[in-house]
C-alpha cells in the first residue's frame, strides 16, 4: 500500500504540481500566443481548448459504499483513473500541436518539442506504475477477502469451533 500511495503521489505531482501538466500547457500557449500568427492562429486556440479541458477538470468525490454496490461496479475503474488518462491525451495533443508551429523554439528547455515528449514520457510511465501497483494491490486484498469470507476460510472455522465446544462443553461452560 506504501508504493501505491507514493506512485499516486508522484503521478499527482507530476500532473497537478509546480512542475506539473497543468502549469506546463499554460506556459506552452502562452509561448505559441507570442510567435507570428499569435492568439489568432490555429494552433493557439487548439492548445487552448486542450488548456481548458484540463483546468475546467475536477476530480470526482469519493462515492461512499453503502453495501448496494455490485461486484462489477466495485471493480469498474475510477473516475481518477480515467481522467489522468484524459489528461495524458491532452498532453499528447498539444504536443502534436506543438510539433506543427513553424519557429517553436522557445528558451525553456521543458517547453521545447523534446522535452515536453520526454515529460509526456514521464506522465505514461507513472501512470503505468500507479495502474500496475493497483492491480496488485487489489488482488492481494481480494486474497486476504478469500482467507477471512472463503468457503473454507477463517470466520468459518471460527464458526465450526464455537458450535464443536458449544457441543461438547455446552454454551455456558467456560469453555465455550
Amino acid at each position: 500500500k506504501a508504493s501505491l500511495t507514493e506512485a499516486q503521489n508522484a503521478r499527482s505531482e507530476g500532473f497537478y504540481g509546480t512542475g506539473g501538466l497543468r502549469k506546463t500547457a499554460p506556459m506552452i500557449r502562452d509561448f505559441i500566443a507570442s510567435t507570428a500568427g499569435g492568439r489568432t492562429s490555429t494552433a493557439f486556440r487548439n492548445v487552448q481548448r486542450e488548456c481548458q479541458k484540463m483546468t475546467n477538470y475536477t476530480k470526482p468525490k469519493k462515492i461512499k459504499d453503502d453495501g448496494t454496490a455490485t461486484a462489477a461496479e466495485k471493480k469498474a475503474s475510477s473516475k481518477a483513473e480515467t481522467s489522468f488518462g484524459s489528461l495524458l491525451q491532452n498532453a499528447k495533443n498539444i504536443l502534436e500541436v506543438i510539433k506543427t508551429v513553424p519557429g517553436y523554439a522557445p528558451s525553456n528547455p521543458s517547453l521545447t518539442v523534446e522535452g515536453f515528449g520526454q515529460f509526456i514520457a514521464n506522465l505514461e510511465q507513472l501512470n503505468e506504475t500507479v495502474a500496475r501497483l493497483k492491480h496488485e494491490f487489489d488482488v492481494a486484498v481480494e486474497r486476504r477477502a478469500a482467507l477471512y469470507e472463503g468457503a473454507n476460510g477463517l470466520r468459518v472455522r471460527i464458526r465450526m469451533t464455537k458450535d464443536y465446544i458449544g457441543g461438547n462443553y455446552g454454551k455456558s461452560s467456560n469453555e465455550y
